[in-house]
C-alpha cells in the first residue's frame, strides 16, 4: 500500500508500522461477511472458525453469520472484538447444517 500525503515514510516503513500495530497486544473489531451461492441448499448456514478463543480455537465454532434479508445471498456477522495477542489471528469460513431439535 502506498501513501502519498507528503509523509516522508517509505512504503516499507509504512508496512512495518502496520504489521507492528497488528501484532501487538490490543483489541480490534472485525466484521465478517460473505455471499453464498444462490443454488445452495437453504438449510446450510455459513460460520467463521479460527485459531483464537473468540473464533472457537478451530474446535468449536462460536460465531454464526446471519442473512440481512430473507432469501438473500449476503450473510453478515455483527462486529466481533478480537484480542490480538502477539500474532495475527487465522480464520476460515465454513458451512454447516443445523440439527433439527429432537
Amino acid at each position: 500500500m502506498s501513501c502519498n500525503d507528503g509523509d516522508t515514510n517509505s512504503d516499507s516503513e509504512y508496512h512495518d508500522t502496520y504489521k507492528d500495530n497488528l501484532t501487538t497486544n490490543h483489541e480490534i473489531s472485525v466484521t465478517f461477511h460473505v455471499h453464498m451461492p444462490e443454488n445452495l441448499d437453504k438449510s446450510i448456514h455459513p460460520l467463521v472458525v479460527g485459531n483464537i478463543k473468540e473464533l472457537g480455537n478451530w474446535t468449536r465454532p462460536v460465531v454464526e453469520l446471519y442473512q440481512i434479508e430473507l432469501n438473500s445471498t449476503y450473510w453478515v456477522l455483527d462486529p466481533v472484538k478480537i484480542y490480538v495477542r502477539g500474532e495475527l489471528p487465522q480464520y476460515k469460513y465454513a458451512v454447516y447444517r443445523p440439527q433439527k431439535p429432537q
